[in-house]
């Protein structure tokens, strides 16, 4: 979820206990250093923080399409509006004009109204997440964080840390640092884009962020001999609840990094098990 955007209607008593108790499971996770891969947006980050939401910042990457349609509205001549286009923008926007209409005399009010409408969709669901939240944490301390400091001690980084990583990774059945295919494993993820190193991390620990320090690892990452006769035909496998990866000895760095690829793209499990139930969807990998 990015943000708090549910339909009116689908809002009620046990939806916002439900909301509630999603705050309250958090805190408790911050609480014991557990890292929770939110991908909320910054509609959720601001406020708890104190901080100001604008349509600048804030709409234009949440939800580029009312954006850019109001912006270019709010540049137009009022006397160049037709009728036609007025209807059309009460069809587009109905659910943010609160019953009103849009007409040529209310154009640029209106346009400003959905705007803030939209920002403030997701407050009342926000507002018992953060109740579940201060009944676990201090939320007066949460005005000391900017945004994205508050999200990454609750959510980690979204960006892959590879240094740390590696410091914090060890080598078994045979492999050390310095063997070649080691390099060709580290090369490989350094040519990784930003998504493909959070599937790489769902592969090997069903989390796409690491944890926030070398601290907060509550057990390294081992990287294990996958000892087969042809490696370069075979794919690495993991087990998540050890942070294990399983490598073959790859000849090449590019056959590694495709193999990887390969593995990481292809294992939407937690674990990363395939469904034989389907072999033939997998008989080309």
């Amino acid at each position: 979820i990015q943000e708090f955007n549910v339909p009116p209607e689908y809002i009620d008593e046990m939806f916002l206990k439900q909301v509630r108790f999603l705050g309250q499971l958090v805190g408790t996770a911050v609480r014991h250093g557990i890292i929770i891969p939110l991908n909320l947006s910054s509609l959720i980050w601001k406020p708890l923080t104190g901080s100001h939401v604008s349509v600048e910042d804030d709409l234009k990457i949440l939800d580029p399409v009312i954006y850019s349609t109001v912006k270019q509205y709010l540049m137009v001549d009022v006397d160049n509006i037709t009728d036609d286009l007025l209807g059309d923008l009460n069809d587009q926007f109905e659910d943010y004009l609160n019953l009103n209409c849009i007409t040529k005399s209310n154009l640029y009010e209106s346009l400003k109204k959905i705007e803030n409408s939209r920002l403030q969709q997701g407050n009342l669901s926000l507002e018992h997440f953060y109740n579940g939240l201060r009944s676990v944490l201090p939320s007066d301390l949460f005005c000391l964080f900017q945004p994205r400091e508050l999200e990454q001690l609750i959510c980690g980084s979204s960006s892959v840390d590879l240094a740390m990583l590696k410091s914090m990774t060890e080598y078994a059945d045979g492999y050390e640092e310095e063997n070649q295919v080691i390099q060709y494993f580290w090369e490989s993820l350094d040519e990784m884009s930003s998504k493909q190193l959070s599937l790489f991390l769902r592969f090997v620990s069903a989390c796409e962020r690491l944890p926030r320090s070398p601290s907060d690892f509550t057990t390294p990452f081992t990287i294990k001999k996958c000892s087969k006769t042809n490696p370069d035909e075979w794919l690495p496998s993991a087990q998540t609840c050890f942070f294990e990866l399983k490598l073959p000895s790859y000849s090449s760095k590019e056959i590694c990094l495709r193999q990887l690829l390969t593995a990481i793209e292809n294992s939407p499990m937690m674990d990363g098990d395939y469904d034989l139930s389907n072999r033939a969807e997998y008989k080309d990998l």
